[in-house]
C-alpha cells in the first residue's frame, strides 16, 4: 500500500516503512521492490520530510539515501540518535557512494545498521526488509501479550480487593450478628420464665435454665430437638409440656442481623 507523505487523514493499520531518496526514480524502485509486502510505505524526498514523518508514524525500518541537499542521511540519523521515540528505529543507507569501509564506519556511527549500494539488488533488499518486518511483529506480538497480562492483573487485584471487602463486611456482620446473639441469651439465662428459641423448622437451639426445669434436663439435652407443638406469633395459649406441667406459652421472632 503507498502513502503520500502530502495525505494528512492517513491511519496506519499495517506495518510501516519509511523510504527517503531526493530523487523520485530511487523511490519508485524501492517501492516497487516493497510493494510485494504487506505493509504501509511512506515516502520522504529529504532528511527534514523523513524527521517530520518520524513524529507523525512509527517504523519498523528505515530506508534512507546518504547524499541529499539540505539534510544528507547521515546527519539524519544522527539527529533520530537524539530522540527516544527513533533512537530504535533501525536504518539502512541506500546509497549511490562506494560503500568502502570508511562510508560504512560512519553510517554505523550514526545508527545505521547495514548499508546496500545502489543499484541494489531488489531480493537482497527485500530479504533484509523482511529481517526487520519479523522483529517488529514478534515485539509487536508481545506488546499485545503484554498489556493482555497486565489487563488481566488489574482484573485480578480488582477481584482480589472486592473479596478482602466482602469477607471484611461478612466478618463484621458475623460478629455483629453473634453480639446481638449472645447478648439474647445473657437476657433469658436470668429469665424466671422458661425461654426457648427455635429456628423455622422448629428446632431447638436454646433453652434457659426455667425452660430446663419445666421440660426436664440440660440444655444440653434438649438443644437440637424437635418441639412439637404449633404455637403462632402472639397466640397465647395452655399447653401440657409432659409430666403433667400445664404452662402458658407464647411466641415472639428475634431478629438480628437482619435476619429472624
Amino acid at each position: 500500500m503507498e502513502v503520500d507523505m502530502e495525505i494528512d487523514s492517513v491511519v496506519a493499520v499495517l506495518p510501516t516503512i519509511l523510504i527517503v531518496d531526493d530523487k523520485p526514480a530511487n523511490l519508485l524502485a524501492l517501492e516497487k521492490t516493497i510493494d510485494r509486502l504487506n505493509v504501509d510505505v511512506i515516502r520522504a524526498n529529504s532528511g527534514r520530510e523523513a524527521l517530520a514523518a518520524m513524529i507523525r508514524y512509527d517504523f519498523f525500518v528505515v530506508l534512507m539515501d546518504v547524499e541529499m541537499p539540505d539534510m544528507d542521511g547521515l546527519e539524519t540519523a544522527s539527529l533520530m540518535q537524539g530522540y527516544d521515540r527513533t533512537i530504535q528505529t533501525p536504518v539502512i543507507f541506500v546509497t549511490g557512494k562506494s560503500g568502502d569501509e570508511l562510508d560504512k564506519l560512519q553510517g554505523y556511527a550514526v545508527g545505521a545498521v547495514d548499508y546496500i549500494v545502489k543499484p541494489f539488488n531488489p531480493d537482497v533488499l527485500l530479504s533484509k526488509v523482511k529481517i526487520f518486518l519479523r522483529l517488529y511483529l514478534q515485539n509487536e506480538e508481545l506488546r499485545t501479550k503484554c498489556k493482555e497480562t497486565a489487563s488481566l492483573e488489574l482484573i485480578l487485584k480488582d477481584k482480589n480487593r472486592e473479596l478482602e471487602i466482602n469477607n471484611a463486611v461478612l466478618g463484621t456482620t458475623i460478629a455483629e450478628r453473634r453480639l446481638q446473639y449472645d447478648q439474647i441469651i445473657q437476657l433469658l439465662d436470668v429469665n424466671p420464665n422458661g425461654m426457648l428459641i427455635i429456628d423455622e423448622n422448629n428446632i431447638i437451639l436454646f433453652g434457659n435454665p426455667a425452660a430446663e426445669k419445666l421440660i426436664g434436663g440440660t440444655d444440653d439435652d434438649i438443644k437440637g430437638k424437635y418441639f412439637d407443638y404449633a404455637v403462632q406469633l402472639k397466640d397465647n395459649r395452655e399447653i401440657n409440656i409432659g409430666s403433667e406441667n400445664i404452662v402458658d406459652m407464647s411466641a415472639v421472632s428475634i431478629t438480628w442481623g437482619g435476619n429472624e
